[in-house]
């Protein structure tokens, strides 16, 4: 199937976060190099995006509502997290997103936008696994490729939470899957701490601070995750 406009281009799909915190977290937290961030204006409201992944050839952002400076700073220390909008990266101990205003958005960003997540018809493959450890094994396994680990989205399903990480199986885009666990009540934590050393060793945190662990961002998406179809 097809997914190219009347004019051949691609329509970006935007999927909001709970809040700028979320944005500057997946930007910026346990990153090497800050992931960078998109600002600009449609129907004369303000927005800043970043894109994370793609799906079906179609970029995928994460956005929230907002107005903007030069740079999205990020910043934790024990279980306190702060996210600022500056025009100056001159305080060290935050970690920097550089934030590009864009004078008009591309024609593809736009139709995504009018599309919204209505016709996101085709879904991510998902598979539940049995507990947060093994969640938690998924998403840092690239620590052993000296990569940060990939961020668990959190968001609302019917009557549960579910916490889950999208990861490829091999090189093709096809083979993305989406790996879940559903939790419940909604329990506020920031990240998780897991050690392969310690049996049963992952845990909701939001405190990045202890020793001897890897450390696992949680970003929460607004309502549910449009591009997700659990089993």
């Amino acid at each position: 199937m097809s997914s190219k406009g009347k004019d051949g281009l691609l329509g970006a799909k935007f999927i909001q976060l709970a809040g700028l915190n979320e944005l500057a977290r997946l930007t910026c937290a346990l990153e090497k190099t800050p992931l960078p961030t998109l600002f600009f204006n449609w129907k004369k409201k303000p927005y800043l995006a970043t894109q994370f992944d793609t799906f079906e050839r179609r970029p995928i952002f994460y956005y929230v509502a907002s107005e903007a400076a030069e740079f999205l700073g990020y910043k934790i220390s024990g279980t306190s997290e702060e996210a600022i909008l500056t025009n100056h990266a001159s305080n060290s101990a935050f970690v920097y997103s550089p934030i590009i205003s864009l004078e008009n958005i591309p024609r593809s960003y736009e139709k995504g936008l009018k599309e919204g997540t209505k016709k996101m018809k085709n879904k991510y493959s998902s598979v539940r696994v049995k507990d947060l450890n093994s969640l938690s094994k998924i998403a840092a396994y690239k620590v052993l490729y000296d990569e940060p680990p990939l961020p668990i989205f959190r968001f609302s399903y019917k009557k549960d939470d579910v916490l889950g990480v999208f990861t490829r199986l091999d090189d093709l885009e096809e083979a993305l899957i989406f790996f879940y666990l559903k939790i419940g009540p909604k329990v506020k934590a920031s990240f998780i701490r897991y050690s392969s050393s310690k049996e049963n060793g992952a845990a909701l945190t939001n405190n990045v601070g202890d020793h001897g662990y890897i450390f696992i961002k949680v970003i929460e998406v607004l309502g549910s995750h449009p591009l997700v179809a659990l089993e």
